[in-house]
């Protein structure tokens, strides 16, 4: 295995570790240890909305308090060469043997990798888990 080989698998087992932390983190529904997810200088955008520190955990104590919504997000990372990560995520929301998936996003720097669709096969299988059996995706307009 080369360095550079080396390298990537460092980074996909180390992102796969942040992923497992922080879908740990949001099925217990402690706040403060997704926001500990991101680094201290990490952003979350969602919806056009940036968000960092201590807005990061407010934003999270507010939507895991909701009891019907099973919020869980996958992440793919994207390194560009400006140092800059960018990310695929999205949620689902599981009501007896029923899942849906909304909110699947990619940023535009990631996007035409085949990230999305990694994230969903990867939400199916959460969800599978979970027990549903049927699934389906929503849609915006805007990203039909």
């Amino acid at each position: 295995m080369s360095g550079v080989d080396g390298m990537e698998r460092a980074v996909e087992w180390a992102v796969h570790r942040l992923l497992h932390r922080y879908v740990a983190a949001v099925d217990g529904r402690d706040a403060d240890a997704v926001a500990a997810c991101f680094g201290p200088d990490g952003v979350m955008t969602l919806r056009g909305v940036e968000r960092t520190g201590d807005e990061i955990t407010a934003y999270y104590r507010e939507k895991l308090t909701v009891p019907t919504l099973h919020f869980v997000t996958g992440i793919a990372v994207t390194e560009r060469p400006d140092g800059l990560v960018t990310s695929t995520c999205g949620l689902f929301a599981i009501e007896d043997f029923l899942v849906v998936m909304l909110d699947i996003y990619s940023a535009e720097q990631a996007r035409g990798r085949g990230h999305a669709q990694l994230l969903c096969a990867h939400l199916l299988a959460l969800a599978r888990e979970r027990g549903a059996r049927h699934a389906y995706l929503q849609v915006e307009g805007d990203n039909a």
